[in-house]
């Protein structure tokens, strides 16, 4: 019996690191795009518009990596 809780255990903690290097990666990647968003000059309400929509998408991103740990799906 404690063979199987450390076989689930092992495989939940395999499944935590592998989403931590995805959501790692994923980060790097939005931290690239939102630096070469801020090297481009905008006038400030289209500067402004580009902020909100990189915002929902991060935010968009990020809940579609964490909300099906508690068994959601988008």
């Amino acid at each position: 019996m404690s063979f199987l809780v450390l076989a689930a255990e092992s495989l939940a903690v395999g499944g935590l690191i592998h989403l931590l290097i995805v959501l790692i990666i994923v980060g790097l990647i939005l931290a690239i795009i939102w630096w070469a968003i801020t090297q481009i000059p905008m006038q400030p309400p289209i500067a402004t518009v580009v902020r909100v929509i990189f915002v929902l998408i991060v935010v968009l991103v990020l809940l579609s990596y964490l909300l099906p740990l508690v068994g959601v799906n988008l």
